[in-house]
């Protein structure tokens, strides 16, 4: 196996002043977190003393290099606001930097795969909806800052990354911006009226080890490392993208992740649960903040494995629900009516980032009078030739957008199973599920497929999640 070393040259990871040294973090334009205790860091001569003053209360900050020249200091943000200036200078050397247009704000982690790198201009054949109005409207939402790493694989651990910090004014910046990150962040800055700065870090078709530290790996358990070391593709391997993608941003405040990773696990769906909880865990140890909102999406709905009747992509979203109610401040957005049956890159990206953003709005923001959780299946009864399905979430009834209700299924004691009729009963919370082809029901799956149409929604515009009551894991 190739090993991968990382080899940067200095100033695409650091910016030089003389002999202090500032990461590429810590630039003009940069959104700290607000009301937080926070980082700042970097390089100079050994032991050499280093300063930092605040414009927004004038308070000088400290630190002392160490033997190899790293400092570290912490600082405190007020609420939101800006611009403010942060203004260093070094005691041996007379060195002397000043950082402009810093704002104060809400900072966003965007990690996941090729879905959440597809930029809003999108790739040709592969475009994202409104992607020009999108650009073009980029101007109203100048407090919306965007750092986005370079496909950055390490070995080890690293301090420092690539990238700097830009705004919508800044040519291209926006266009080359994932779709999902971006639209979320304009619900957020629409309704929070404050500066919204976004850290992206994806990478396609990487899988979710590779998002991992070795520890968090370990607690995870049923994961074959040495294969995975062996894959073709570094962003498949163990670590690599958590070396050098990850744990650089760990000193740099944050209110919480948004995470579009999926597909490239799902032929070892069931370890994914202890994956990913395993992961979310060490990520707010890593921070070291608590435990730090963690907003998910159902991966849209795609031909996966050259079948849109195949069960792949149903069986891993299972496992993304899975981990709710077991870590604390982790919220799944569906998407179960969105996808596109030939391509993997779907156009419907701002329906990501709205529906993530309404559930950051009302879980983490507080914001009144939303409704961000989607309708769920509370109980499923059989009896009579039929199914009967009470959801949760429903508001005040559900609606069919279409002529029918679309995407039930159910199966005998045989496990084969036929598409169903399905009907609302009274404009209520209930379904009741039949099919001529079953008259005896002992399971009942919903667009429980690879790519299917869906009609079914609460009255807000959510549609429940793929979703199943057996556990046949090779039915058809």
């Amino acid at each position: 196996m190739k090993r991968i070393f990382l080899f940067i040259f200095a100033l695409s990871v650091i910016t030089a002043h003389g002999s202090l040294k500032l990461p590429s973090l810590i630039c003009d334009n940069m959104v700290l977190q607000q009301q937080s205790q926070t980082k700042l860091w970097g390089g100079s001569e050994p032991f050499n003393k280093i300063s930092a003053t605040c414009s927004w209360d004038n308070h000088t900050y400290s630190a002392t290099c160490d033997k190899d020249g790293q400092w570290t200091m912490s600082i405190r943000t007020p609420q939101a606001g800006g611009p403010y200036s942060i203004n260093f200078s070094t005691i041996r050397g007379g060195d002397k930097v000043a950082i402009k247009n810093v704002y104060i704000g809400e900072v966003w982690i965007c990690s996941g795969q090729s879905n959440m790198a597809h930029p809003v201009k999108g790739h040709s054949q592969q475009p994202v909806d409104g992607s020009q109005q999108a650009i073009a409207e980029s101007v109203n939402y100048p407090g919306i800052h965007i750092f986005k790493l370079p496909l950055t694989p390490a070995d080890t651990p690293q301090e420092y990354c690539g990238g700097r910090w830009l705004t919508p004014s800044d040519k291209d910046a926006v266009a080359n911006t994932a779709a999902v990150a971006w639209f979320y962040a304009v619900e957020l800055y629409k309704k929070l009226n404050i500066p919204i700065g976004i850290i992206q870090s994806s990478w396609g078709s990487a899988r979710i080890e590779a998002f991992m530290s070795p520890e968090a790996i370990a607690e995870a358990g049923g994961i074959d490392v040495e294969t995975l070391k062996g894959l073709e593709l570094v962003q498949k391997r163990p670590s690599l993208i958590y070396n050098g993608m990850i744990y650089p941003l760990h000193n740099y405040a944050a209110r919480g992740f948004i995470w579009f990773q999926l597909p490239a696990n799902r032929a070892d769906y069931k370890n994914y649960p202890a994956a990913l909880t395993s992961m979310i865990r060490s990520w707010r140890a890593l921070w070291g903040e608590g435990d730090m909102p963690f907003i998910n999406t159902q991966d849209a709905l795609f031909s996966w494995d050259g079948s849109a009747d195949k069960t792949t992509l149903p069986l891993i979203v299972e496992k993304q629900f899975d981990v709710r109610g077991k870590i604390p401040h982790y919220w799944i957005a569906t998407s179960t009516d969105l996808g596109d049956a030939k391509v993997p890159h779907h156009p419907q990206k701002p329906v990501h980032g709205y529906r993530m953003a309404l559930l950051a709005l009302e879980h983490v923001y507080g914001v009144k009078g939303l409704h961000a959780d989607a309708p769920d299946f509370g109980s499923v009864t059989f009896g009579a030739g039929k199914a009967t399905v009470a959801f949760t979430n429903a508001g005040d009834g559900l609606v069919c957008k279409g002529d029918r209700v679309l995407a039930f299924e159910l199966a005998g004691a045989d496990r084969k199973f036929y598409p169903a009729e399905a009907a609302i009963i009274n404009g209520s919370n209930v379904v009741e599920v039949s099919s001529k082809d079953v008259p005896s029901p002992v399971a009942l799956r919903y667009a429980f497929r690879n790519y299917c149409l869906v009609s079914l929604y609460n009255k807000y515009g959510q549609t429940p999640r793929s979703y199943r009551t057996d556990k046949w894991d090779d039915a058809k």
